[in-house]
């Protein structure tokens, strides 16, 4: 399901990547939500690397109906790619 705004905003790198090694992402997850957290880089993401079952990643940090008036985003291009 989705994740609260508010939950989202609060979310880190660190978080996000043990949970992804709990689950085993690489091996299991098809889908990745983090639209709205803000406060993320994409180190985040390494676990997973290599996955051959991953299909998508949402990584948008507003909704199209949404005011895009937010402070930079700290998305690392390097991290994510």
């Amino acid at each position: 399901g989705d994740l609260e705004n508010s939950l989202a905003s609060r979310l880190s790198d660190h978080d996000v990547h043990a949970v992804l090694i709990i689950i085993d992402a690489a091996n299991r997850l098809r889908t990745l939500k983090l639209s709205h957290c803000t406060n993320i880089t994409g180190s985040c993401l390494e676990p997973l690397r290599g996955s051959v079952v991953l299909e998508k990643i949402d990584l948008s940090l507003v909704a199209d109906n949404e005011n895009t008036k937010i402070s930079p985003a700290s998305l690392s291009f390097d991290h994510v790619l």
